[in-house]
C-alpha cells in the first residue's frame, strides 16, 4: 500500500551534515499537451552507507501535476519495481516521497541508479513548444553508521526543464497485455534484465519505454 505513515527510523541519535558524496540528478523532459512523461530522479551514493531512506518534494508550475496513481486517487504515481526501493516503505503526498526501511537492516540497493521514476501530468492547455522549469526541494537522505545512529543529509534543491511537446516521448498504454511484437521484439526491466512477458510497471521494448 503507497499510503503508509511515517515509520520512524530506529536511531540512537541524527545529526545533519552536507557532503559531495552523495548526489541527484534530473533530465529535462517533454510532455505531451494533455498527456504524461516519465519524470526519472537519479542517484549516485559514494559515501560509507548504508543509506537508509530519502524524502524529497516535487515543484511543478501552474498547469502541470505528478500523475496521479489509478488505484490510490489523489497520490501520485510511481514504479514500484525500481530496485532502489525494493527494501523500503514508501510514503507518498500529492506533492512527493519519503522512504524509510521496512526492517532494520534493510538499505538502499546499490550505490547509483534510478532513485525514483514518476510521472508529470500536462493540462491540454498548454500551448505546445512552451517551457517550464520544475524543481525538487526538501531532498535529503538518511545514512545508518554501525550503531545506528542515523544521519540526515541534505542535498538542496535540484531545477529542470519541461518542454510541453505535441505527441506522447515513446510511452504506450498496455491493457491486458495487448501488445503485438514481433519474435525478436525483446522484454527487458529497467535494469536491463530479460523478461518473458511484460511486467507491471514500465518494461523496455525496442528501445522505448512502455507502461503496462
Amino acid at each position: 500500500m503507497k499510503r503508509l505513515t511515517f515509520i520512524t527510523l530506529v536511531l540512537l541519535a541524527i545529526v545533519s551534515r552536507v557532503s559531495a558524496q552523495e548526489s541527484v540528478s534530473v533530465s529535462d523532459i517533454l510532455v505531451p499537451r494533455g498527456g504524461e512523461a516519465f519524470l526519472e530522479i537519479n542517484y549516485s551514493l559514494e559515501g560509507t552507507g548504508p543509506y537508509v531512506g530519502f524524502m524529497f518534494l516535487v515543484n511543478l508550475p501552474e498547469g502541470l501535476s505528478l500523475a496521479e496513481d489509478e488505484e490510490e486517487p489523489g497520490y501520485p504515481w510511481y514504479d514500484e519495481e525500481v530496485s532502489a526501493i525494493s527494501g523500503m516503505s514508501i510514503t507518498a503526498t500529492p506533492k512527493g516521497f519519503a522512504a524509510t526501511p521496512k526492517t532494520a537492516t534493510a538499505a538502499i540497493d546499490g550505490n547509483s541508479g534510478v532513485q525514483m521514476m514518476v510521472k508529470v501530468a500536462a493540462d491540454a492547455s498548454l500551448a505546445v513548444g512552451s517551457s517550464y522549469t520544475g524543481k525538487i526541494t526538501n531532498l535529503s537522505y538518511y545514512v545508518r553508521d554501525e550503531s545506528y545512529n542515523v544521519t540526515k543529509i541534505p542535498l538542496g534543491d535540484i531545477t529542470f526543464g519541461i518542454t510541453i511537446d505535441d505527441d506522447p516521448d515513446g510511452i504506450e498504454r498496455i491493457k491486458n497485455e495487448e501488445l503485438k511484437m514481433k519474435n525478436d521484439n525483446a522484454i527487458y526491466n529497467l535494469a536491463g534484465q530479460r523478461l518473458s512477458k511484460m511486467q507491471k510497471g514500465v518494461n523496455i521494448v525496442n528501445s522505448h519505454k512502455v507502461l503496462k
